[in-house]
């Protein structure tokens, strides 16, 4: 099954995003260990600038 999840992120927000996933890269291993448990095969994310500017 192929599952997909759109989620909005404030300008603001991207650096705190970006740290996360970079926090992940660094565990690779673990986090493929947690996907294996949760029968999950790939993920992938990607953020893509829309021109929003607001951070309410």
């Amino acid at each position: 099954m192929l599952e997909i999840t759109i989620r909005r992120v404030l300008p603001c927000m991207e650096p705190r995003l970006r740290a996360w996933l970079q926090e992940g890269n660094r565990h690779a291993p673990e986090v493929r260990e947690t996907f294996v448990a949760g029968t999950i095969r790939v993920e992938k994310a990607r953020l893509v600038p829309t021109g929003e500017r607001s951070c309410v």
